[in-house]
């Protein structure tokens, strides 16, 4: 992610004592049991298994990966090194979790893996360039046949399209009326005005800048009853070589 939210991320880990999960992972309290969804959504698309080496960049409090880790051979998180406190604090006992502090936009890991998770992550970061190359560098560390998952991308163009159909106008108004304020307490945050956009002309640029580095990439609906399914579309990037 950018410098900037990459940094707020670390102080809200560091600063709050919420034990909501949920809510430190950027979603909302009424959420929760949605957010549940994620996991067996994140296992259906990579098709993970007990021999798989999975990366999660960006993994927060561990929400995705603490599960994962209960199915793969071995799991690796990127994160800040105060939000990897808090993933540290849950996962006790579990020995095939591998921490990696800092900004993935800065590290260089020397290791391939099976799968790779970039969850609710992309937007972000500073603008499309890049986007691109956090991408592009992601899936450098694909092994052969691996499968890289880039999820919860929110499109603005596709929450439009939402808004705009009846049943969009009355889920709106419904969760309006339901929807409860963001209750952590995050104070003296730095001000990120460059996070990028994304629209069908910047999610189409990403599969078509994917496909010409020589990977196959693909957009993936997100299903009914994930956390913001009706505004966020994922990616699935490919290795080449692969029967996929």
């Amino acid at each position: 992610m950018s410098r900037v939210s990459f940094e707020n991320y670390g102080q809200i880990s560091r600063d709050n004592k919420e034990k909501s999960y949920t809510l430190l992972a950027g979603r909302l309290k009424n959420q929760e049991e949605s957010e549940r969804c994620i996991f067996q959504d994140v296992i259906k698309k990579l098709e993970i298994t007990s021999s798989d080496k999975v990366l999660d960049i960006g993994s927060g409090p561990g929400n995705i990966a603490i599960p994962l880790s209960f199915i793969c051979e071995e799991m690796t998180v990127v994160d800040h090194q105060d939000v990897l406190l808090k993933l540290k604090d849950r996962c006790n006992g579990i020995n095939n979790l591998r921490f990696l502090d800092g900004n993935f936009i800065d590290m260089h890991i020397d290791k391939k893996f099976d799968k790779i998770i970039v969850y609710s992550v992309l937007h972000y970061l500073k603008n499309n360039n890049e986007v691109i190359d956090f991408i592009l560098k992601a899936i450098s560390m694909l092994e052969v046949g691996g499968l890289a998952l880039f999820g919860d991308i929110p499109n603005i163009s596709k929450k439009e399209r939402f808004s705009k159909g009846q049943f969009g106008k009355d889920f709106i108004s419904k969760w309006n009326k339901i929807s409860p304020p963001n209750s952590l307490k995050i104070n003296n945050l730095k001000q990120d005005n460059q996070n990028v956009v994304f629209d069908d002309n910047a999610v189409m640029s990403i599969i078509k800048k994917v496909r010409l580095s020589g990977f196959h990439a693909y957009i993936l609906q997100q299903k009914s009853g994930l956390p913001f399914c009706y505004s966020r579309e994922d990616i699935l990037v490919v290795h080449p070589d692969s029967a996929k």
